[in-house]
């Protein structure tokens, strides 16, 4: 009798699933998105974030697209099937991690800013009645992204940094930094995480303050320190070599110690990756001297960590011109990063006008490809944003 309870359940489950209502289909660069921090390469996030408000709505309708394991009748059911009929039901596992497209939605409204503003409702009500940690925590972050000028907002993300259980301080550390620098508020808790106990909030406190730039130099001091913590923690490759790429971003003059960190780091077999050594070799100035003779040999040696397009575009910011060695590898810009960082030279990178006019000429060049070139020619030129 029993088992035909549960195999009655399991029909009366399958039945509930095949009729529900669907969300609404996502974008299809939705399927391609994955989480990231500010300021990283994220090809899908920036083309949904030139789409503007107008992917609100199917980000809201996947958002608010409740798996039936949510359901509190609907988990009673699923845990009381056999695991070979409870196989066959996979929407409705809970979403308790944070790459579920429900959470990834969250996320990406965020990103969106203040266009998103039509999901302020939902996203308050997920921050404050959500079931899983993952939902409620990338709500708050959401919430104050679309609403900058909210102190409310920005005051319930803050309080994340203090929380008992590591997950919502590591989250609220990588994301404080997409907030306005300007809050001296914001600063002074981005600093207070550089001393956070877990390694993985100190990395990402440190990669947050990269992305004010000269606004936070008050973080120098700590930053300097974090370029030698050894702590024997799952991110400990990434402390140093976040705190170095902001150590470059905020303190420009200091960015000799910054190089040393990383040359040591590489030298010690600890390789950071892509998304970081990219982002700090794009970063550098004329007072990064001390890296010209590492990023000479990556213009050539092909097994290098760092490629010769980012290497071209870092010797040229040092230097401040490119030698013919560095103007044979042009034909190989196509990075919106790199683009976009050598056109923060202006005059400096005149060179690279022809290279970044085939670029939008190119038929084949991404949406984000042609905008960073036309930004980077108009500063080049010295012209007035179009925007």
């Amino acid at each position: 009798m029993k088992r035909i309870g549960l195999v009655l359940g399991a029909l009366f489950l399958g039945i509930i699933l095949f009729l529900r209502p669907h969300a609404e289909a996502p974008p299809a660069e939705f399927r391609r998105l994955s989480i990231s921090s500010p300021g990283r390469e994220n090809e899908p996030r920036d083309e949904l974030r030139l789409r503007g408000a107008a992917v609100v709505p199917a980000l809201v309708a996947v958002m608010k697209h409740r798996s039936l394991a949510e359901s509190p009748w609907g988990k009673a059911i699923i845990d009381r099937l056999p695991a070979s009929l409870a196989q066959r039901f996979p929407q409705a596992k809970p979403s308790t991690t944070y790459a579920t497209p429900r959470v990834k939605a969250v996320w990406m409204l965020g990103e969106l800013g203040p266009v998103a503003s039509n999901a302020v409702p939902d996203l308050e009500g997920l921050r404050i009645s959500a079931p899983e940690d993952a939902m409620q925590i990338q709500a708050t972050i959401a919430l104050a992204k679309i609403q900058p000028g909210s102190r409310q907002a920005r005051s319930n993300l803050l309080a994340e940094l203090h929380a008992t259980f590591q997950s919502p301080r590591f989250f609220a550390a990588i994301a404080i930094g997409a907030l306005d620098p300007t809050e001296p508020e914001l600063l002074s808790a981005a600093i207070g995480a550089l001393h956070d106990a877990d390694g993985g909030v100190r990395a990402n406190a440190a990669w947050s303050i990269a992305q004010w730039g000269p606004a936070a130099r008050l973080a120098a001091p700590r930053l300097r320190e974090l370029l030698n913590d050894d702590s024997q923690v799952r991110f400990t490759d990434r402390i140093p070599a976040n705190a170095a790429y902001a150590l470059v971003r905020v303190a420009p003059d200091q960015s000799p110690a910054a190089v040393q960190a990383m040359l040591r780091l590489q030298q010690q077999g600890v390789i950071p990756a892509d998304s970081t050594m990219i982002p700090f070799v794009l970063a550098l100035g004329p007072a990064a001297t001390n890296a010209i003779p590492w990023l000479e040999e990556c213009l050539t040696n092909r097994a290098s960590v760092v490629s010769g397009e980012v290497a071209m575009v870092g010797l040229w910011r040092i230097q401040g011109q490119a030698t013919p060695e560095m103007l044979a590898l042009l034909p190989k810009l196509s990075s919106p990063a790199a683009i976009r960082a050598l056109g923060e030279l202006g005059p400096l990178a005149a060179a690279a006008e022809a290279r970044l006019q085939e670029i939008l000429a190119d038929g084949g060049s991404s949406a984000l490809q042609r905008e960073a070139a036309a930004e980077a020619l108009r500063k080049i030129r010295g012209e007035t944003s179009g925007r």
